[in-house]
């Protein structure tokens, strides 16, 4: 089982322990060519190591199936990827829930969520699925407190959180930091 992550970016190779958050910084044009950068490099790294790898991606809008409840929309993933039963996903959601301190959400529909609850119902579909890395995109919409809570709990659970932002200020709550630029995502 691998320990650590290692990507090349920008003529940096960059090294991070499992359980780590990494705060990438950008235009959103250019976060996006990182991301994919990133994604197809790990991907490919972790195949040659014959290690099983899933990187999850939460994006910034939500998608949700409104004639279905929050469970319903959440469960949804481990029945058809991981081919769980319903009482099994049921439990691995409600937990998480529980976790993420959305429990009293799980009944509901999803438009009477607002966009954070949204968004971390859509972190709590991505971490049902046991990445190893979760890619979390404008954690901005995020008050900065929460998010740091959120990143702690995910890390907690083995897993390399990865947030883009195109905030710079967001910088200075975070430990490991890539800012890209025009000139990086020019190559």
């Amino acid at each position: 089982m691998k320990e650590k992550i290692e990507f090349f970016f920008d003529n940096y190779n960059y090294e991070f322990l499992l359980k780590e958050t990494i705060l990438i910084v950008g235009h959103q044009k250019f976060l996006n060519f990182a991301i994919k950068s990133i994604k197809t490099q790990l991907s490919n790294d972790w195949t040659k190591s014959n290690n099983l790898f899933f990187i999850a991606q939460v994006d910034k809008n939500a998608v949700m199936l409104s004639n279905m409840n929050i469970q319903q929309n959440m469960i949804l993933p481990l029945l058809f990827h991981k081919n769980y039963n319903e009482t099994e996903s049921q439990k691995i959601i409600n937990d998480l829930a529980e976790l993420f301190d959305l429990k009293i959400y799980v009944n509901v529909f999803p438009e009477s969520l607002n966009i954070q609850q949204k968004k971390k119902y859509s972190i709590i579909r991505a971490l049902s699925l046991q990445p190893q890395i979760i890619i979390i995109d404008e954690c901005s919409t995020f008050e900065q407190s929460e998010f740091l809570e959120i990143c702690k709990k995910i890390n907690d659970m083995g897993i390399v959180v990865i947030a883009t932002t195109e905030i710079l200020t967001l910088a200075d709550y975070y430990k490991n930091i890539i800012i890209i630029n025009e000139k990086i995502c020019s190559h």
